[in-house]
């Protein structure tokens, strides 16, 4: 999936996207504001293509799934919350059947299966434990 069509989602879902330099450390974010949600992304920390599109898809993910935190809630976890962003992301950019495709065509490492999607190797990672390794 390109970019591109990230921007696309976040348009349908009325998810205002901007980008502006954020604190160092911090190369994106996603905020909710009453019924409002909004992606910031500092490409000045985010040069390289799949390091953006894996956290755009990321925050898109936050504002899609509603997957929010409340320090006031001690009901909503933040590692769930940031759970559901993660899935979200990988199930938009690294589809379950053709991430299995690739593997069964010989594209199995790591890193070959990041370049392959454009994304980082981390989410890659997250896929296989979503996908194949995740223990009920």
């Amino acid at each position: 999936m390109e970019i591109s069509r990230l921007y696309e989602i976040a348009e349908k879902n009325g998810v205002r996207v901007d980008e502006f330099r954020l604190s160092a450390g911090m190369p994106s974010l996603a905020v909710r504001c009453g019924g409002e949600c909004a992606v910031a992304i500092d490409t000045s920390q985010l040069s390289d293509p799949s390091r953006r599109k894996t956290a755009f898809a990321h925050e898109l993910g936050h504002c899609v799934t509603g997957a929010f935190y409340n320090e006031r809630n001690i009901l909503e976890l933040r590692s769930r919350q940031e759970y559901r962003a993660d899935k979200w992301a990988v199930t938009t950019l690294l589809p379950r059947d053709e991430l299995e495709k690739a593997m069964k065509n010989g594209i199995c490492e790591v890193w070959q299966l990041a370049e392959m999607f454009g994304v980082e190797e981390q989410l890659v990672r997250k896929a296989a434990w979503i996908y194949f390794d995740k223990q009920i």
